[in-house]
C-alpha cells in the first residue's frame, strides 16, 4: 500500500467516524451513513453519474451482500430513498435516475483501478467495524 493510499485511508476513516457521529439513531440505514461521507476528492473521472454516487453504490452493494451488478441495479431502482441518499437524483419526470447493470459494469471496468477497489473495500470494512462500535446493525 502506497503512502498516498495510507493518507487517503486515514482521511476516509475520519470521514466515516464523522458520519456515524452525525447519525444518532440506532435505526440508521447504510445509505444514511453513506450520504454523510464525503470522499469525492479520492475519485475524479468524468462519468454519466456522479462518481461519488457510483462508488457509494458499490460500497452499499458490498455492505448489503448484493452478489451481482444486475441485483445492485435492481436494488437501486426499487429503493429510491437509498438511491437518493447515496447521491442519485430525480429526473424531470420525478423518477430516480440510477445506473443499469451495463453502466455499473462499464464503470467498474473502466474507472476503477486496484487502488480505488482497495479504498472501496477499506471503507466498507471500516463502516462495518465502526457500526459495531456505535451498536448499529
Amino acid at each position: 500500500m502506497s503512502q498516498n493510499t495510507k493518507l487517503t485511508n486515514s482521511r476516509l476513516e475520519k470521514e466515516i467516524y464523522k458520519a456515524f457521529s452525525r447519525c444518532k439513531s440506532k435505526d440508521v440505514k447504510i445509505s444514511d451513513i453513506l450520504s454523510e461521507i464525503d470522499f469525492s476528492s479520492s475519485f475524479n473521472p468524468r462519468f454519466e453519474f456522479s462518481v461519488t454516487s457510483m462508488i457509494k453504490s458499490l460500497i452499499l452493494m458490498r455492505l448489503k451482500g448484493i452478489q451481482s451488478q444486475t441485483k445492485l441495479a435492481a436494488y437501486l431502482k426499487t429503493h429510491e430513498k437509498d438511491s437518493i441518499n447515496i447521491g442519485f437524483f430525480r429526473d424531470e419526470n420525478n423518477k430516480v435516475k440510477t445506473p443499469n447493470q451495463r453502466t455499473l459494469s462499464y464503470f467498474i471496468k473502466n474507472h476503477l483501478d486496484e487502488e480505488k477497489k482497495q479504498i472501496i473495500e477499506f471503507m466498507a470494512s471500516r463502516i462495518e467495524k465502526i457500526a459495531d462500535k456505535f451498536n448499529i446493525i
